[in-house]
């Protein structure tokens, strides 16, 4: 049919002919089909309909919802929110507008395990929340995913506040907004902050055009020595990702002319970072966490100062108060649909084999 498989991304396959384009992702079953314009892709979505079985199912795909209007385009989870919170029971009267309480002693639950309420079942669902729309829950659902053998019931307590916070914000999604193909990036790492490893936590968001396309909130593999080593760390797992993007964006034809823009809050971390002169003091740092500085000096990168009241990644590495959160959901367009402007319609073409 004339797609090519994407070198970077083995469930990806294209077909470009000129300035216009067919991309098709594909997991399992499902395909989401991404055209130009709908004359072209229409030409290779019949094509493929005639050579395999499928179903149209109209801008849904894996629990998210794909909408249209005026601005750009919508990715929610609505119906995949209401549904697990009528599975699980959990009572929708009560609203919560923060993923996790600020000052709450995660690590130190005080009652005795249990092993008879679906822990883990509510945790894996709010992991295919989080995934795909929801990077505000990211820290929280990272933390209760670390005792899915050993939960209390405070945990199990937090893990639906969880689910109440998505049911009262269910209408938020990400907004991509239409413009150029521009990547940003912010990394940021809470300083041995587990109490139970005194490893730290990373942090980091990416977006294109403004809107979160990629993040990740995980504890360190290891424990750091210094608030500047743990932003390192942070920062080079970031610098790996900003690099593969820019491959499938320029193997799809969106060249990246510049360097992409990662930012920082800490001093100590961008002079490590920019500077090969130097390194006696950070020479026990494992050499995969200096490739942040190979990517500056191959201009893939370009390490940016950002106050730490506008480092979006914060969300990322502890829990915030519901004032800051919203603050931080805003800056990386995750936003409430009903602010949306013009009429919505469904996008796109996603389909499952049948």
């Amino acid at each position: 049919m004339g797609f090519t498989a994407s070198d970077y991304d083995e469930g990806m396959f294209y077909v470009r002919v000129d300035l216009e384009f067919v991309i098709v992702c594909v997991w399992v079953d499902d395909i989401l089909w991404i055209a130009s314009s709908d004359k072209f892709g229409e030409k290779y979505l019949q094509k493929m309909m005639a050579t395999y079985k499928l179903k149209e199912t109209h801008g849904k795909i894996l629990g998210m919802e794909i909408n249209f209007c005026s601005d750009g385009i919508w990715l929610t989870q609505n119906d995949y929110i209401t549904t697990k919170v009528q599975e699980f029971r959990v009572d929708d009267a009560i609203s919560v507008h923060s993923p996790m309480c600020v000052f709450v002693d995660w690590e130190k639950a005080r009652s005795a395990v249990i092993t008879d309420r679906p822990y883990r079942q509510i945790v894996g669902s709010l992991m295919h929340a989080m995934v795909y729309s929801r990077p505000d829950i990211a820290f929280s659902v990272g933390v209760l995913s670390r005792f899915g053998i050993s939960y209390t019931e405070e945990h199990y307590e937090m893990a639906k506040r969880i689910l109440r916070y998505l049911n009262t914000t269910k209408s938020e999604g990400l907004f991509f907004k239409t413009g150029d193909v521009c990547l940003t990036a912010y990394a940021d790492a809470a300083y041995a902050n587990c109490d139970l490893t005194a490893r730290s936590t990373t942090g980091y968001v990416i977006q294109m055009n403004g809107t979160a396309i990629m993040w990740r909130s995980k504890r360190q593999g290891s424990v750091t020595l210094s608030t500047a080593e743990s932003e390192i760390v942070a920062a080079s797992e970031c610098a790996r990702e900003i690099v593969w993007l820019r491959l499938i964006l320029e193997e799809l034809g969106f060249e990246q002319n510049s360097a992409t823009i990662l930012r920082e809050d800490n001093n100590a971390c961008i002079v490590i970072a920019t500077n090969p002169e130097g390194k006696g003091r950070t020479r026990h740092l494992n050499t995969k966490h200096h490739y942040v500085l190979e990517c500056v000096k191959n201009g893939w990168i370009k390490l940016e100062r950002c106050d730490t009241k506008d480092m979006v990644a914060d969300m990322l590495t502890k829990s915030l108060d519901k004032k800051i959160m919203k603050k931080f959901k805003e800056l990386i367009n995750v936003l409430d649909i009903n602010s949306s402007v013009g009429v919505l319609e469904p996008v796109g073409t996603s389909c499952r084999t049948r």
